[in-house]
């Protein structure tokens, strides 16, 4: 066989080993021939995030020198808690980050990546609805705005715990408490009492504000706070028949598109001298019949 022939032949090698090594149903045994190709990263790396590779195989590839490698090791939902717990502490963040974003979390890898020294570790963690919570409740508490930002919009955070984010010394913090259903009432209230207009206008985007908050913030001087409100499903009915007569025409065109607005209140809007306003009340009525 000349050298041209002996170059097609191990190209054509190449693209088998790495369609084998790209697909889902190959041999566990072929996949972890292939995992010892150490002339070949992307080989490897393919076999590194193929579910059918064994336990084994991806316990060796979690020690890995390429961080690609190890990176797709980490993504692997066959990877197993032995190399997960060699990955929750790898030298590279990204890899412990990925690590930290995996549903479920094994309770024991959330213990080590909860004290991880990098600040994206743990905000990824505290995304993670999965792990336990007393190891959320750390991350609630962290020193890190940015991590606190995150754990305020995780299920996992109870009243309490959202009841102390909201005097958070950070703005976006508190902004984020009312993106989450398990704030009580009383605490989007004191939110709502905020002289910040960031906070305020995340509660009065809030589908879980009460509608005395609302009415509250129907009273701002910010338009935009109002208008926020004008479309808020939970406004009353008293707030959306107040805000139908705002002086701003973006406010009354967002009681025009409020579901929960009176169809009284609508009939009055058909007169409204902007076009957008009285088409837009007409349709609305339109539809209710």
């Amino acid at each position: 066989m000349d050298s041209r022939s002996e170059t097609i032949h191990s190209k054509s090698e190449r693209r088998m080993d790495y369609t084998t090594a790209n697909n889902p149903l190959s041999d566990p045994v072929i996949l972890d021939i292939l995992a010892h190709n150490q002339d070949d990263t992307v080989l490897r790396r393919c076999v590194a995030i193929n579910r059918s590779a064994s336990p084994d195989t991806l316990d060796m590839l979690g020690g890995d020198q390429s961080v690609r490698v190890r990176l797709g090791v980490a993504h692997n939902p066959s990877t197993p808690i032995s190399a997960l717990t060699k990955l929750a502490s790898d030298i590279d963040w990204r890899i412990r980050s990925t690590v930290a974003s995996r549903v479920p979390l094994p309770s024991s890898i959330s213990a080590i990546l909860v004290q991880d020294e990098d600040q994206n570790v743990r905000t990824t963690l505290a995304s993670n609805s999965s792990i336990p919570v007393d190891v959320f409740a750390k991350l609630v508490d962290d020193h890190e705005w940015e991590v606190r930002y995150h754990s305020a919009t995780n299920p996992l955070a109870t009243s309490e715990m959202l009841a102390r984010l909201a005097t958070d010394t950070s703005i976006y913090v508190q902004a984020n408490v009312a993106r989450n259903e398990h704030a009580s009432p009383d605490t989007l209230r004191h939110l709502a009492e905020s002289q910040n207009t960031f906070v305020c206008q995340a509660i009065a985007s809030s589908p879980f504000a009460p509608p005395d908050a609302l009415a509250r913030l129907a009273t701002s001087d910010s338009w935009i706070i109002r208008k926020l409100v004008s479309e808020n499903p939970s406004a009353s009915p008293s707030t959306l028949e107040m805000l139908g007569s705002d002086p701003t025409r973006k406010v009354r065109y967002g009681v025009c598109t409020n579901q929960s607005t009176p169809r009284h209140v609508l009939v009055a809007l058909v007169s409204d001298k902007h076009p957008s306003i009285s088409h837009e009340a007409s349709q609305r009525l339109a539809d209710l019949t």
